[in-house]
């Protein structure tokens, strides 16, 4: 078509003689034959074109039509459309729907709104949430690292537990062979390289680790991870000091630290390349955000090292559900304080939440806001709980508050072994 308009053209324009047209194109173009469906049609236009009139169309751009049929006859509203063979770039029913359309006029088409599930994007959040902690971190005078996301075939076998790690398909070296299934190791590499600079070192990441799950399959999880480090002085304290103003500045109020059992899962974990007695689990609603405890020396002789590990998608969540409205009590609420000795080996959150758990109706926090330890408490530390009181439905007298530090009183002499002070 397009080469017989052109000789026209020549022959109407500057008189040119034209010779013999011959076709030299021995491969004969493939019949393309697609069904067109009018309901599909309707649907992916939102126009109401009927059958018939598209037929029309495609009749007039020498489409052909198979079989012949009527329209009385055609129970499924679809034909077969024979594609003529100079036409290549129709290939698919879409093509035929933006030929029809072409015709009909695309100003004839419906402005309709997309007919879709909107779901609330968390992609956001997670950004917003890096973006505070590495503000609240470098404002705290740590400085950011970001380590590879593998370990080596020696660290992987070394530091952890053999049915936890995800090899590498096809490792590059034995350097990157399995999966990172956790941050604090590659702080203890940050921590050697950078002794020959300073004497104390504080560093977090924020990354992705990996580990085998026990149903069969794999887990990626996003972890804040943070390292203090000094030459001379223990950091645990201090790093716990630093988690605990992290989380108040990242919206979590209500949470725990609480000493792991040996058996618990954060043990097991952690047990080869953490001094054991030194695990601390965080804990929120009953549900275990993270850790911190000890990197053990035999690891990095030069350095006391004290590492944290969080899962940033259960603290976003918790964060989210902090943020929820909840309406301010008509009511003023009461507060108490309480000393008490225990011996050295009782748990702090076991205190707490045994307070917490004693009465849900009127205890509304409990805190703990002094703890000390002294060589003439003869093997006992000192703590103080203070404790708040608050009912939905009345003011607490001071006969019923007294009545519940009572109970409380008991509760700790009879539990804990308490001397109240």
């Amino acid at each position: 078509m397009g080469i017989n308009r052109a000789a026209q053209l020549l022959q109407e324009i500057v008189k040119a003689k034209v010779g013999w047209l011959i076709d030299i194109n021995q491969t004969k173009p493939r019949r393309k034959i697609i069904k067109f469906d009018i309901e599909k049609f309707k649907k992916f236009t939102g126009s109401d074109i009927n059958l018939k009139t598209a037929i029309k169309y495609l009749q007039l751009l020498n489409f052909k039509i198979l079989p012949d049929i009527t329209l009385k006859n055609n129970k499924d509203k679809s034909v077969l459309v024979d594609v003529p063979a100079v036409r290549r770039d129709i290939e698919i029913f879409e093509d035929l729907v933006e030929e029809i359309i072409r015709l009909d006029g695309c100003d004839n088409l419906k402005t309709v709104p997309p007919h879709i599930h909107l779901v609330p994007s968390g992609f956001e959040d997670e950004i917003i949430l890096k973006d505070k902690i590495r503000k609240i971190l470098i404002g705290l005078g740590l400085d950011e690292v970001i380590n590879y996301a593998c370990v080596s075939e020696d660290e992987g076998k070394h530091l952890f537990s053999n049915n936890k790690l995800i090899e590498l398909e096809n490792p590059v070296s034995k350097e990157f062979y399995y999966l990172k299934p956790a941050l604090a190791t590659g702080f203890i590499k940050n921590v050697d390289c950078n002794f020959k600079f300073f004497d104390e070192i504080g560093v977090f990441e924020i990354g992705k680790i990996f580990e085998k799950i026990d149903k069969g399959g794999t887990v990626e999880k996003l972890v804040l991870g943070i390292a203090l480090a000094s030459k001379n002085k223990e950091q645990f304290f201090k790093l716990k000091g630093l988690v605990d103003v992290l989380l108040k500045k990242l919206g979590l109020s209500d949470f725990l630290f609480v000493e792991a059992e040996e058996n618990e899962q954060i043990s097991k974990m952690t047990q080869k390349y953490l001094e054991d007695g030194t695990i601390i689990k965080i804990e929120s609603s009953e549900i275990v955000l993270g850790y911190f405890g000890e990197i053990k020396r035999s690891l990095n002789s030069k350095a006391k090292i004290s590492v944290f590990e969080i899962d940033l998608n259960i603290l976003l969540d918790l964060i989210n559900e902090e943020y929820e409205y909840q309406p301010l009590s008509k009511y003023p609420s009461s507060m108490r304080d309480i000393s008490i000795l225990v011996d050295t080996d009782v748990r702090v959150g076991d205190i707490n939440q045994a307070i917490q758990q004693f009465d849900l109706k009127y205890i509304e926090d409990v805190d703990l806001i002094d703890e000390y330890e002294d060589a003439k408490l003869a093997g006992k530390r000192s703590l103080t709980f203070r404790i708040v009181f608050q009912a939905e439905d009345k003011t607490l007298t001071d006969v019923e508050v007294n009545q519940e530090m009572d109970k409380i009183t008991c509760l700790l002499k009879s539990k804990f072994k308490a001397e109240i002070r």
